[in-house]
């Protein structure tokens, strides 16, 4: 709404409003630049090829208390990345007793170590309570489950989110537990 109200079009032409091209340039407007050429010359990465159209979008005239807004703004952002570090940081901590678990997982194609670490803490790692590959794959493939992980694994097709989170299973079936063949045969039927 700032950025209407000063009839800067910054947002038509940036796609991420708080990535780092854009910050710089609402830094750069706070800090009192208004020449829309200096401004679109902050822009990093694909955004470079787009600078005309950048000169064009930030032509506006941005007042003392839009900048006071955009201020108040680019300060909650900075708070909440600040939010998000330390909740980053606590599940690192927490996770750390459980590193070689997430290790083993990493190594499965497709499966980095956002997902490892949601198959973890979905799963857990007492495997014992599922009494074959069969119900720990269902557990995962479950609705609610799939879409979770399905938002950590974007971009990707439904076959190759099936396929990784069937090796995920594999991977987690295959640490050492009781000596029940019965679920290592089912085990291998996965694969």
């Amino acid at each position: 709404k700032v950025l209407e109200d000063t009839n800067l079009k910054l947002t038509s032409v940036v796609t991420d409003i708080t990535g780092v091209s854009a910050r710089a340039m609402l830094e750069a407007l706070l800090a009192g630049q208004a020449d829309p050429a200096a401004l679109a010359q902050l822009a990093k990465g694909r955004l470079r090829q787009k600078r005309e159209e950048l000169e064009r979008a930030l032509v506006g005239v941005v007042r003392p208390h839009h900048r006071f807004l955009l201020a108040e703004h680019l300060g909650h952002l900075e708070f909440l990345d600040e939010a998000i570090d330390r909740v980053n940081g606590e599940v690192e901590e927490r996770l750390r007793p459980f590193e070689e678990e997430i290790q083993r997982l990493d190594t499965i194609p497709g499966v980095n170590r956002t997902i490892a670490e949601a198959l973890l803490a979905e799963v857990g790692t007492d495997l014992e309570r599922f009494p074959t590959a069969g119900h720990l794959a269902s557990r995962i493939l479950s609705p609610e489950q799939k879409a979770r992980l399905a938002a950590l694994y974007s971009g990707t097709n439904p076959r190759q989110l099936r396929k990784a989170i069937y090796q995920a299973v594999e991977r987690l079936w295959q640490r050492p537990q009781s000596a029940n063949t019965t679920n290592r045969k089912e085990a291998a039927l996965l694969r």
